[in-house]
């Protein structure tokens, strides 16, 4: 067994891997203490002796426990997946709802059990039809991967069919131009500002820092939260004048902030729920209904395609990869379409 070593405030090990391949493991940072670390590394070292079990039968043990294949399947989410959060959380909400201990308890029955509790607990079925998403995941990932020796579990649950919901509302220019005008909190106009200049979604604009503001080359930069969260690409935006203009004051009047929207607890921005509220109540103050912060983000688009932008620079402005997914953002109204048809040259 490799001794642990401590950089910083952080453990880490080294091993072997399953094909012999020497490796590191850093400890989580909620490890503190050298026989914290100790206990991870037994842990480890015991899952991967688990693995190595498994890799050398060619199939997955009927008695594999809960806890093993949990390991194993995280190991596939941050490898293979980009909803590896997602992944988590079903995975702590079946634990503390089934109990089990083996995964060969996680039957057909087990999982509409599962669904009847969170039905009861008052989950709407979109969260529950994402959760079992990420079930019949867990199923292939067994039966493909580890080929375990159990018919698919998952598969005969349906998902609840719910109604399609349209996303068309867009901000009209006057709502647009209220908003800035009448709004006089800086933490909710620096929002607004950034999510009808830029098309970032909440939680990219919550979390923004100064450093990716470049005023010199009238851009903005960064990793989208949504889209890339494994190995994230940073993307450029550049900035109007006006958005640059309201950015320069902005960091006059907070010249020691480190993020680009002031007053906001680091609670705040980890749960963006308590500032979407807050987007909803301004625009309600504004008789502006049925709006939402994600509203600035088609506004943005179907304004860009409005003036005549080309698919493919709002595809790079807007952080989209498929041409697909920005139709969806489109909402052009029919005096546009008439316009944009009549620019026929015969």
């Amino acid at each position: 067994m490799y001794k642990i070593d401590k950089r910083g405030n952080t453990y880490s090990f080294r091993y072997r891997d399953l094909d012999g391949i020497e490796k590191r493991h850093t400890c989580p940072d909620n490890i503190l203490t050298r026989t914290e670390a100790k206990a991870e590394q037994i842990k480890f070292l015991a899952d991967l002796k688990q693995q190595k079990v498994i890799q050398k039968a060619g199939a997955a043990d009927i008695d594999m426990s809960w806890q093993v294949f949990c390991t194993l399947y995280r190991q596939f989410c941050s490898q293979n997946k980009k909803t590896v959060q997602r992944d988590n959380d079903t995975i702590k909400l079946i634990d503390r709802i089934l109990k089990i201990k083996y995964f060969r308890e996680f039957t057909t029955v087990a999982i509409r059990n599962y669904i009847d509790k969170r039905l009861e607990e008052g989950r709407k079925k979109s969260s529950i039809n994402r959760e079992l998403v990420c079930m019949k995941s867990m199923w292939s990932y067994a039966i493909r991967e580890l080929k375990f020796p159990m018919a698919h579990q998952a598969q005969p649950v349906k998902k609840y069919k719910l109604p399609a919901v349209l996303k068309n509302r867009v901000l009209s220019v006057d709502e647009i131009n209220l908003i800035f005008s009448q709004i006089t909190d800086d933490k909710i106009l620096t929002l607004f500002y950034l999510m009808l200049y830029t098309g970032m979604r909440l939680k990219d604009a919550l979390n923004i820092k100064w450093h990716n503001i470049h005023f010199d080359k009238d851009v903005v930069n960064f990793a989208p939260h949504k889209t890339d969260r494994i190995e994230p690409d940073e993307d450029f935006t550049p900035m109007k004048i006006k958005l640059k203009n309201y950015l320069l004051a902005l960091r006059k009047k907070y010249p020691a902030a480190e993020y680009v929207v002031p007053g906001c607890t680091i609670e705040y921005r980890n749960s963006k729920s308590a500032a979407s509220h807050n987007i909803i109540d301004a625009l309600r103050s504004l008789n502006i209904k049925g709006a939402s912060a994600h509203t600035c983000r088609h506004s943005f688009i179907t304004y860009l395609f409005e003036t005549g932008n080309d698919s493919t620079d709002i595809m790079k402005w807007a952080r989209i990869k498929d041409m697909l997914t920005l139709r969806a953002y489109k909402h052009s109204s029919r005096e546009v379409d008439l316009q944009n048809i009549s620019k026929l040259p015969y």
